[in-house]
């Protein structure tokens, strides 16, 4: 090529001379599934490596990988070259609860708007981020994890700030149950009674129905209210019904039995749950 171009001996293909090594010839020869099982299987001595396998784990090291799933296009679609294209795999209207949700170990002064969402389809929606919409509008985006026909996911999207909330702090009310002596030691039993309560203003329009979580406390029994709305293996979920320009106030009281051990011998005290 003339005007300073590309000298006419260089090699693209080839790039300049040098052989590229391929896969096969480095993983080895691909296996059938019995040549594979029975390398598997084969007795080895000790200290002998096993034989090669194509560098897949053996069948106790495979990891479960959910359950399949497969999504078919009832209409055909044409794609001219070179285009991309969207294409809608769940049209139909799903159950939704629109609620707002109080953690106050993310925001300590408003809940999240949230929806619980429960998929009706008869189809498998994949994890990924979704888009929430209020009419015509946008209004947070989320988060969904996997979720099979008939299960159900709470996701949060934007701050409600028609709703304020404050945590208070716990009222701890201490009563003696019980007292024993047992060789050297006495051992008194007290009752804890735990009262959190949680002060809701909803200064909107609308009615606003929100959950409040808390932490689910060891050996600890709940006392009211008598059953939350929801509990993980994590979190009670608390509802609290909230009518337009109303204050509301939440209490959740729980109890436990405190055990201190005092020592005659030494005026030590020990104290447990």
């Amino acid at each position: 090529m003339r005007g300073g171009g590309f000298a006419p001996h260089m090699s693209f293909g080839g790039y300049g001379g040098i052989t590229r090594t391929s896969v096969r010839s480095l993983l080895g020869g691909r296996l059938d599934y019995a040549t594979r099982t029975n390398r598997l299987v084969a007795p080895t001595e000790p200290g002998t490596p096993r034989p090669p396998t194509n560098y897949l784990p053996p069948p106790s090291e495979l990891k479960n990988l959910g359950e399949s799933f497969e999504y078919a296009v009832k209409e055909p679609v044409n794609l001219p070259r070179f285009k991309s294209a969207l294409l809608p795999i769940i049209d139909e209207t799903i159950e939704a609860q629109r609620l707002s949700v109080f953690n106050p170990e993310i925001l300590g002064s408003h809940p999240l708007k949230g929806l619980r969402i429960t998929n009706t389809s008869k189809l498998f929606v994949a994890q990924g981020p979704v888009t929430v919409c209020d009419g015509d509008t946008a209004a947070g985006q989320a988060r969904l994890t996997d979720l099979k026909p008939g299960d159900s996911r709470l996701i949060s999207y934007a701050i409600d700030l028609d709703v304020m909330i404050r945590k208070e702090p716990a009222d701890d009310v201490r009563t003696p149950v019980s007292m024993r002596l047992g060789g050297e030691a006495i051992t008194q039993v007290t009752r804890v009674k735990s009262t959190q309560r949680y002060a809701a203003f909803n200064k909107s329009t609308a009615a606003k129905t929100v959950w409040v979580t808390q932490p689910i406390k060891k050996d600890w029994k709940l006392i009211a209210p008598n059953k939350p709305v929801e509990t993980t293996p994590e979190l009670f979920r608390f509802e609290m019904k909230l009518p337009p320009g109303a204050k509301v106030t939440l209490e959740v009281v729980e109890e436990t039995d405190e055990k201190t051990r005092y020592d005659l011998a030494s005026t030590s005290q020990t104290r447990t749950r």
